[in-house]
């Protein structure tokens, strides 16, 4: 499983870039940067000191071929190609390393955006008849002491504070990550 860590924007020459790490399975597996200049991400493998194999990668007109890369490039690419694919702008669209990676920093800056709202304690965050939403709480209260009372307001609420966090971010994640 592939996530991302220590995300670093910054505006570029052509837009927002970033530096992040790639992890795989927890472990850093490269460096990644999108410098903002208009070209390609650049991954900096760990193991690039490593021998190379032949493995298989996605070219951007949708076929597949084979380059000599890193032990981790290629499970990487690997990974990459077993990715189903997405819809953009009503059009189906084969995954690419570098959308693949937007993806996984999309969804750990949505993962942060919700761990602050729920540890943040001023906010009740629930799911109510199919929408992501908060409640603020009064203030001097606790969110254990405002829960019962935004409970029974809103009975039929799946209030997430107070869940074990991974379930919590499963429920709302979907809610905020971008839809096509």
């Amino acid at each position: 499983m592939y996530s991302v860590t220590k995300i670093k924007t910054f505006t570029g020459m052509e837009g927002p870039g970033y530096n992040a790490t790639l992890l795989r399975d927890g472990k850093i597996v490269a460096l990644v940067i999108d410098d903002a200049s208009g070209g390609p991400v650049r991954y900096e493998w760990g193991d690039d000191h490593q021998p190379r194999v032949k493995a298989p990668f996605r070219n951007y007109d949708d076929t597949i071929g084979n380059m000599n890369m890193s032990p981790e490039e290629a499970k990487w690419n690997q990974h990459v190609i077993e990715q189903p694919k997405y819809k953009y702008n009503g059009k189906m669209c084969t995954m690419t390393p570098d959308v693949y990676l937007e993806t996984l920093i999309t969804m750990a800056k949505v993962q942060d955006r919700v761990k602050r709202m729920l540890v943040k304690g001023d906010k009740i965050l629930m799911v109510d008849d199919g929408n992501l939403a908060t409640v603020k709480i009064r203030a001097g209260d606790s969110v254990m002491d405002a829960t019962p009372r935004i409970q029974a307001r809103y009975p039929k609420a799946q209030i997430l504070n107070g869940m074990p966090l991974d379930k919590a971010l499963a429920i709302a994640v979907p809610f905020l990550m971008p839809k096509d």
